[in-house]
């Protein structure tokens, strides 16, 4: 990822930064509303392992990516593993050098530019024959929104999708 500037959230403590969109092997995740311009507010964690986002956001966000894999890739949903939703036949995988052979997601940034997270960083182990997307619904009351009455960020990226990748957070340019 090239410089993104880190933004404020309402009164929200933390990192911020605004997005234009999500893709998924390419194709953009329809989102309704946020199409026409209005920005994505994206949150960073490292106090919850999976990325959350919030249902608006999640929905087709998991479908496009559910349909990308089934149809596109051939792999086989199998029962879902909690907390996760939607889960695959790891033995249908194959192993890349940036994790399963999956659709690519994208988080695609103000200025164009995307970051890129691969199937390392997508999908979950959860035993030996099954794999999860490691991406949950935001629920506001576990992440503290509620206290402050405000709407919680569409994403907030969690442990799991930063793992193994460079992020440098430059606080002199909030």
């Amino acid at each position: 990822m090239e410089f993104t500037p880190l933004r404020r959230y309402q009164e929200q403590p933390g990192y911020y930064i605004w997005i234009k969109g999500i893709n998924v092997n390419q194709n953009p995740v329809p989102l309704g509303y946020y199409g026409g311009g209005t920005p994505l507010v994206v949150g960073f964690s490292t106090t919850i392992p999976y990325t959350a986002l919030r249902d608006d956001v999640y929905r087709p966000f998991v479908q496009a990516f559910d349909n990308a894999s089934t149809s596109g890739f051939g792999i086989p949903r199998v029962a879902p593993v909690a907390p996760f939703e939607m889960c695959y036949n790891r033995s249908a995988l194959r192993s890349t050098r940036v994790g399963y052979a999956v659709p690519q997601i994208d988080l695609i940034m103000e200025d164009g530019t995307r970051y890129a997270v691969f199937g390392a960083n997508s999908l979950v182990q959860v035993d030996d024959a099954t794999v999860c997307l490691a991406f949950l619904e935001i629920k506001p009351e576990e992440l503290g929104y509620e206290h402050y009455g405000q709407q919680a960020p569409a994403t907030v990226m969690g442990g799991y999708q930063m793992e193994n990748n460079l992020l440098v957070f430059d606080e002199g340019c909030v």
